[in-house]
């Protein structure tokens, strides 16, 4: 399949183009890219009259952190006159010396006016729409809506629970629902490896969160509000009657960028249209790799976007900056003729500067292993252990200062959980230490029960009892047995340790609390002893 590299500093963007980008190529950089240069360079253009849609919450505040990053960088750079030599847009716009001025100043104001600009959800787009349609809406916007459907469901879960006999808090039980829900293959979890009373108390919380977790998503798939929000601002805009609020909306949006194009629909692709239409000046571009199309079953179509792309200009993003000149080039020749649905074809990618040798030394850096015939999936696994050994006995990473392999470097990716069992047996059989993660569900590991006990704790960190319970994780290190003699002192320590995190959690997000966790050496080290051993 023939291809035209995007580039970032003389393709237009022109309305309908498509910019397909595989795994690793850069797409968020050059999406910030392109909206710096369009800022920088035009000065009928600002921050509000661009338009950017992506398909999660998530990555909708990525993409913010990320342009308003782009914008202020540039114009840094440009200010100081130290320009970075790898960054291409900056070195075209430093070198139109009498542009400069201009550009910072573009670019300097679009970072003061970013509270102005559209980069969320089409959910959150469509919720601007009705409003401004004047239509009265169930709530504000995705959260809001996602918030009280889990209210309702965690409410309606704890009537059915009170009348069995188990009554249940509200809040804390929808704080860990909702962040059951961050992650749409995250389900819920259980260990067992806990005292028998503990045991016993989690297994109805972790019953009382499934049961919780499965409303939510079928309120969620039935919710008027949700389904049919797209719908209705699909027929506002398409509506005769209100031709005037469509040409508002016409010209308030100069360019529209489609990020993670290839999960939406066809009534969203009938939105923009109507948006921007085809003979329209103004520029509706789509970005996204088709070949990572995983979000049908929240009713994403790929073909809706193959639809759109055999119509549009073409680009595509064809460097790799993850992996190795060796990797690729094997993956490239697997692939070669390979198909991935109708029109959707391997584009083969090349390696940037940095990684033109292979980090492996004394092992090629792909390699097929022939096993013969196999009658079940079971039978692959003692080859991968021993390709396990072979590699920790005989390969080195990194050619300049070449170092053993550790445990820590390799990771096995099995097809089903028996299959995992299976090589994580035959490791520990040849004395090689495994660590599961991923062959069941994830919360299902003893460290992930652990956080969860934190998280509760985090919800009420008040109650002497929660404290009890996560001072008893291997996060702190303390056994059942051993933590009802802990002095007032210590259990002072571990809540202030629980209120930090909570804090942390309320005003910078999961993420930042996850950073905090994770960075906090003492946990780890706990949490490291404690998973692989008996606690203190």
């Amino acid at each position: 399949m023939m291809t035209t590299d995007l580039n970032l500093i003389t393709d237009p963007l022109v309305n309908g183009l498509v910019v397909e980008a595989s795994a690793g190529t850069g797409k968020t950089y050059s999406v910030a890219a392109l909206v710096a240069r369009e800022l920088a360079t035009r000065e009928d253009l600002r921050i509000g009259d661009i338009l950017i849609t992506t398909f999660t919450r998530n990555a909708a505040a990525e993409l913010r952190d990320r342009v308003r990053a782009r914008l202020v960088d540039t114009a840094n750079q440009l200010r100081t006159g130290e320009v970075d030599a790898n960054d291409l847009l900056a070195l075209h716009l430093a070198a139109q010396t009498e542009q400069v001025p201009s550009f910072i100043k573009r670019l300097e104001r679009a970072a003061v006016e970013f509270d102005q600009s559209t980069i969320s959800t089409i959910h959150s787009v469509c919720t601007k729409v009705l409003k401004t349609a004047g239509i009265e809406i169930v709530s504000d916007g995705d959260d809001d809506i996602t918030k009280r459907i889990i209210a309702e469901a965690v409410n309606d879960q704890v009537v059915v629970e009170a009348l069995a006999g188990r009554v249940w808090d509200e809040g804390p039980i929808a704080e860990l629902v909702g962040q059951m829900l961050g992650d749409p293959y995250v389900e819920p979890w259980y260990d067992d490896s806990l005292d028998k009373k503990l045991s016993q108390q989690l297994d109805d919380l972790v019953e009382m969160l499934r049961n919780c977790v499965q409303r939510v998503h079928l309120a969620m798939s039935n919710h008027p509000s949700y389904n049919d929000l797209l719908r209705r601002a699909h027929e506002v805009v398409t509506d005769p009657s209100q031709d005037s609020l469509l040409q508002e909306l016409r010209s308030r949006y100069s360019l529209a960028i489609v990020d993670e194009a290839q999960d939406t629909d066809t009534l969203q692709w009938k939105f923009f249209r109507a948006l921007f239409p085809e003979n329209d000046r103004r520029a509706l571009v789509a970005v996204g790799d088709p070949k990572q199309a995983i979000y049908g079953f929240r009713g994403a179509d790929v073909r809706a976007y193959v639809r759109f792309s055999q119509q549009a200009t073409r680009r595509t993003l064809t460097t790799n900056h993850r992996s190795d000149k060796p990797i690729l080039e094997a993956l490239n020749t697997t692939f070669a003729d390979a198909n991935f649905g109708p029109t959707i074809s391997y584009i083969q990618v090349s390696a940037s500067e940095r990684h033109e040798t292979s980090q492996i030394v004394g092992a090629p850096p792909v390699e097929f292993i022939n096993v013969g015939d196999i009658t079940n999936q079971g039978q692959l696994a003692r080859p991968a252990a021993q390709k396990v050994l072979e590699l920790l006995t005989t390969a080195k990473l990194n050619p300049s200062n070449p170092r053993e392999i550790r445990l820590s470097d390799i990771c096995v990716l099995v097809r089903t959980t028996a299959v995992g069992r299976d090589v994580e047996r035959h490791l520990t059989s040849i004395g090689i230490k495994a660590v599961s993660n991923g062959t069941e569900s994830v919360m299902r590991s003893a460290a992930a029960a652990d956080i969860q006990v934190l998280l509760e704790a985090m919800v009420r960190v008040s109650s002497i009892g929660r404290i009890r319970r996560v001072a008893s994780t291997a996060l702190f290190g303390y056994s059942l047995r051993n933590v009802g003699l802990l002095t007032e002192e210590a259990m002072l320590l571990v809540q202030d340790r629980v209120s930090e995190l909570s804090n942390i959690l309320q005003s910078s997000g999961i993420a930042a609390c996850a950073a905090a966790i994770t960075s906090d050496d003492s946990l780890m080290s706990n949490l490291s002893r404690g998973t692989q051993g008996e606690r203190n």
